[in-house]
């Protein structure tokens, strides 16, 4: 997670659920649009999204610093962002093992509120429409915020090692399953 403060220009990424509460994105959008740190907005729609009039309505911004994500993998939208705010998707975990200070956002979908119990549990920081950046940065930055992460993110374990334990659990699958045909 970042260390030091944000950049004076910030890139944000939206990433939605298929089931986008369309005037509660739109408010954080609005709002997002009126920062003045606010140098780009990536937002990348559920794939199988459900609000048809999405580029539509991006479209009608006429703003360059809002733009539609094409990219097949999340992790490629990652690449080159700041912050990132959601709703109950739970890509915001692939945000913070990227090092990206994430935002939930209540209402931004129409799903029960903190689905998946990552604010509850106290790993995502829970933002308003019109979001404190620095106080969301300052969230991430306390001491037992990783010690949360490692509860749901196998972190602390060394990548080679973790690599080696799942090949040998292919491996013994794969010995299982041709016993079994």
């Amino acid at each position: 997670m970042r260390a030091g403060a944000l950049p004076p220009q910030v890139n944000v990424g939206l990433l939605l659920c298929k089931d986008v509460n369309e005037r509660r994105l739109e408010a954080l959008v609005e709002n997002l649009l009126a920062n003045d740190r606010v140098a780009r907005i990536l937002i990348r729609p559920h794939p199988k999204n459900l609000w048809r009039n999405m580029q539509t309505w991006i479209a009608s911004h006429d703003d360059a610093r809002l733009w539609q994500s094409c990219k097949p993998n999340v992790s490629d939208d990652l690449k080159g962002l700041d912050l990132v705010f959601g709703g109950n998707s739970s890509v915001l975990i692939d945000s913070v093992t990227a090092g990206i200070p994430s935002a939930y956002v209540d209402g931004l979908d129409h799903s029960s509120p903190d689905l998946h119990r990552f604010v509850a549990a106290g790993l995502i920081y829970r933002s308003e429409v019109n979001p404190d950046l620095e106080e969301m940065l300052r969230f991430y930055q306390q001491p037992a915020w990783r010690q949360t992460l490692g509860t749901f993110a196998n972190i602390g374990e060394n990548e080679s090692i973790v690599l080696g334990q799942a090949l040998s659990a292919i491996t013994d699958i794969r010995k299982t399953t041709n016993k079994i045909i």
